[in-house]
């Protein structure tokens, strides 16, 4: 028993040992580093974009009309300009007023950016609306957009209104489709 003891004994100095050397060690080859200089936050020098639209955005007595037809309709034209010395992301969204028709719009935009004629709930984002661009605009220069909305025509299927309405292309009667073209500037998206 007294060998046994003894070897318990040895093994909790060993321990012990080996504890207080890694302690001790690690104090002195612990790696620390600490900043000297000052931390520099700087902001833009400009932030500004200027938005030219003539009018708010509205389809109202639309009847569902092919692409080829939609693409010719009278397009709701809107500019911004870019006053500033640098390159600033924006985004172009439909922010919806009125969602009675949104799953049945297709549309179409010209001009500096160009998207073939889709359906507008292909761009649908929970946070802003329907993000149709999200891009940069180069320094002190204007870009122009032409947005045409139709109705779709019944060939492009059948949905269902928030109401549990069915739209197809023969039942939007008394139904509106209106929202705001907005533009959002933003340093960081």
């Amino acid at each position: 028993m007294k060998k046994r003891y003894r070897y318990g004994l040895i093994i909790v100095i060993i321990l012990l040992v080996l504890t207080t050397s890694i302690g001790s060690t690690y104090s002195l080859w612990a790696f620390h580093l600490e900043q000297t200089g000052s931390n520099n936050v700087s902001t833009p020098t400009c932030f500004a974009i200027d938005v030219d639209s003539a009018e708010d955005l509205y389809l109202t007595d639309a009847y569902p009309m092919s692409d080829a037809e939609g693409i010719l309709t009278q397009p709701y034209i809107a500019s911004i300009t870019n006053n500033c010395s640098g390159a600033m992301p924006f985004k172009m969204i439909i922010e919806q007023t009125n969602n009675e028709l949104s799953s049945n719009i297709r549309i179409n935009l010209t001009g500096s950016y160009n998207l073939a004629a889709s359906d507008l709930s292909n761009y649908y984002d929970a946070n802003m609306g329907y993000v149709l661009i999200s891009n940069t605009i180069p320094a002190n220069s204007t870009k122009t957009f032409s947005l045409r909305m139709w109705v779709k025509d019944g060939n492009h299927g059948t949905s269902t209104t928030s109401d549990g309405t069915e739209i197809t292309g023969t039942n939007i009667n008394n139904k509106t489709f209106s929202g705001t073209v907005k533009f959002i500037a933003h340093t960081n998206f």
